[in-house]
């Protein structure tokens, strides 16, 4: 490949660029100012990358703007984004560090489905195998996603939800519930205090991709006896760094 080829593939990625930071779409005279290079080059460029679908013309304006294409490849990527592989190194490197177990599940209408389970040393193994699906509303993980929900979405999950208490701590009251969720949403994780599982507390914090959304969360769960305040802090710091890696891991950005 020729000096020239190169510059001009990097000039052709820096107009995408431009394309897709600045106004929805643009002159050639204004891509010409941004990236400082002459409108010929611009015109020349754009022109092909037209052709070839990454950039479309407006016929009324004569502005450019990113083309199908670019949505096309979009899509292509975030289909080979599979969220139990990208979160996998995390998930380990977390039970490695907390030696307790570590669990990542998604939201199925009032359920949560386990995705992956990690206990690296951990003195008692939760039973949270691939694939098990189990209430949501008193779990941390559900809470995590629930909490980050849109409220819209959040409203009619909470409708459907049967609540009925799995211990003395399981949150019962709908309107106290969606007090606690609006609690972890301003702290950003959340916690099942032997409200599941008598004897087993939990962490969790959710996960939120590309666009924002949350779509999982992860947790670290174990014996009460094991959350004293120190380690729960540490537990808690250690799970909420998880959750961003494997958001930033997923192209998304962490809400909170």
């Amino acid at each position: 490949m020729s000096k020239d080829t190169v510059v001009a593939v990097k000039r052709a990625l820096e107009i995408l660029i431009a394309l897709g930071q600045g106004q929805p779409q643009q002159s050639i005279s204004n891509l010409s100012e941004t990236l400082s290079l002459p409108k010929s080059t611009i015109h020349r460029l754009v022109t092909t990358m037209e052709e070839a679908g990454f950039v479309k013309q407006d016929p009324t304006t004569r502005s450019y703007a990113l083309g199908s294409r670019i949505l096309e490849l979009g899509g292509v990527m975030l289909k080979q984004l599979d969220l139990r592989t990208l979160a996998s190194p995390y998930l380990e490197e977390l039970a490695s560090a907390t030696r307790q177990t570590v669990s990542l599940a998604i939201l199925e209408e009032t359920d949560l489905i386990y995705l992956e389970n990690f206990s690296r040393g951990a003195v008692f193994q939760m039973p949270t195998q691939i694939g098990l699906r189990l209430s949501a509303f008193c779990r941390g993980l559900g809470k995590a996603i629930l909490a980050f929900l849109p409220q819209a979405q959040q409203a009619e999950v909470l409708n459907k939800i049967e609540f009925i208490p799995h211990t003395p701590k399981t949150i019962t009251d709908p309107n106290e519930y969606r007090k606690h969720l609006a609690k972890v949403l301003t702290q950003g994780y959340a916690i099942d205090d032997e409200e599941a599982a008598f004897g087993c507390k939990c962490i969790a914090a959710p996960i939120f991709d590309f666009s924002g959304k949350v779509v999982a969360a992860v947790s670290v769960s174990g014996p009460a006896q094991d959350f004293t305040p120190q380690r729960f802090s540490e537990f808690t710091q250690l799970v909420l760094d998880t959750s961003r890696k494997i958001t930033q891991a997923m192209g998304g950005s962490v809400a909170i």
